[in-house]
Formats: structure tokens, sequence, C-alpha cells
């Protein structure tokens, strides 16, 4: 949701940051957006074992950490936001073989899954044009262990 702390997935060393990128106007694309500013405001961390962070999207002026800066998990690095290629407040995250370069788009995506969340819901008909979505409350039981949620999933992240 809009404005909520992004925080740090495991512990570990920023190596990037941005922000300053200026939001977009949802649900409106940004016009001839650059390769090198698709994460828009975003911070990549250095996981260890050759395994980086993404956390992009993030609100202007809301980044916390600065490359070099080490950080542990749970830590609040930014706030969910709206920047770059996005036409909705959302948070991408991903992990990644690389850092990504200034694109973070020179790495491969690795696979991973979350120790626990709860399932919220789902919002569908986001395939549909225009978009309609729905949003469908999620069936029992809501706690999940060891899962990667899917496209559309809405969920939560216990403290």
């Amino acid at each position: 949701m809009y404005g909520n702390q992004v925080i740090a997935a495991a512990p570990g060393r920023i190596v990037a940051s941005r922000d300053g990128v200026p939001e977009n106007t949802p649900p409106t694309p940004p016009p001839d957006i650059a390769l090198n500013d698709l994460a828009g405001n975003f911070v990549t961390q250095d996981l260890g074992g050759g395994r980086f962070a993404l956390y992009a999207h993030l609100q202007p002026g809301s980044v916390r950490v600065k490359p070099g800066q080490r950080v542990q998990r749970g830590q609040v690095l930014g706030l969910v936001g709206n920047s770059g290629n996005s036409t909705a407040p959302h948070l991408h995250f991903h992990v990644m073989d690389g850092p990504g370069g200034p694109s973070n788009l020179a790495a491969n995506g690795l696979p991973y899954v979350f120790d626990r969340f709860a399932l919220d819901g789902r919002v569908t008909g986001l395939e549909s044009n225009p978009p309609a979505p729905t949003r469908i409350p999620a069936d029992p039981p809501r706690q999940r262990t060891g899962q990667y949620p899917l496209t559309g999933d809405i969920i939560t992240f216990p403290r």
C-alpha cells in the first residue's frame, strides 16, 4: 500500500540506491522512460552468497540508506511509492545474481521463498482491457510458510 514501510528482507550491505525520481500519476505510465530509470527510486542490497535484492518504485525523498551501509533484517529502507516504470503504487522486489548495474536489469533473477506471510486476498481483472481490478478475500488458511506469492496476491508480513 502506498506509503507503507519497505523493510530489509535479510541482513546485508547496500550496494546502490537512488532517490529523487518523481512519482507518476496513476494509472498513467511514464512517457518515454529511459532504461536506467525503470526502477525509479530504489535500493539494491547484497545479501551474500552471490545474491542481491532489489526494492524498487519507492517514494521520492523516502530512501533511508546509502551505498556501503550495513542493514539488518527488518530495517526500514524507504516507503512504497510509484516512481519509475510503474502505473500504480507497489513494491517491486526480486532477488538476482548480481547488483544489476545502473538499470538493475544486468542480472538474472533467482528463485526465493518467504519464511512466512499472511495471504489476505487477491486482485483479479488486471489482465482485462481496460483493467477491472476486483479484490477477493483469501480462503483459509491465511498463514503461509516457505512459499512465494502469486501475481495478484495481497499479502502482509509479520513483524
